[in-house]
């Protein structure tokens, strides 16, 4: 997924931010996410005990920081655009270029 595509799918995902809490309905075997603002449920996970609560957990720390992740990407976007002054700075810059190229795949 690129980062057009991830925008996209948060754009059209329930707004955040979100949170998480144990279902104690349903014995350990689920773990819900809603909604911050009005509790609306969003989400559940489910797979092997132990888990649940990380997914969940590991959901909503992605989907919560996902907006400024991307804002992140496109600040080193653009300051890529500006060439670089000198030899040291372009090899500074290397990596950025290469994690942001492989954001695109």
């Amino acid at each position: 997924m690129n980062i057009e595509e991830l925008k996209q799918t948060l754009e059209a995902a329930t707004p955040g931010p979100w949170t998480t809490a144990a279902d104690p309905s349903h014995y350990d075997s689920q773990s819900e996410i809603y909604r911050v603002e009005d509790g609306e449920f969003v989400a559940s996970t489910g797979g092997k005990w132990g888990t649940l609560e990380a997914n969940a957990r590991l959901i909503v720390a992605a989907v919560n920081n996902l907006p400024r992740l991307l804002k992140v990407v496109e600040a080193a976007e653009k300051a890529l655009a500006c060439p670089a002054e000198d030899e040291m700075r372009m090899r500074a810059q290397q990596p950025l270029r290469k994690a942001l190229e492989e954001m695109e795949r």
